[in-house]
């Protein structure tokens, strides 16, 4: 429960700073559109990581290794559906 809440709170928080990041990301993307592209990408990522810290969830990645780097990659959930 207290999870919740702390998650909530900073979903909450998150979302008021992100309005004035947004407003820095559209100035900033009227010169160049990568460094925005890659500002939001940051931003996202690291709510996330926050969430997921509060949450308490452990995440474990599994052969990493056979991802290639270079080439485009298709990720396919295996499940059925009625």
């Amino acid at each position: 429960m207290i999870r919740t809440i702390l998650v909530l709170l900073f979903l909450i928080l998150f979302f008021f700073v992100g309005i004035l990041i947004w407003g820095i990301t559209w100035i900033v993307g009227r010169f160049n559109p990568y460094i925005q592209d890659i500002i939001c990408l940051r931003c996202v990522q690291f709510a996330f990581k926050v969430v997921l810290l509060i949450s308490g969830v452990k995440v474990e990645v599994y052969g990493e290794e056979h991802v290639p780097e270079k080439e485009a990659v298709l990720y396919i959930g295996n499940h059925r559906s009625l």
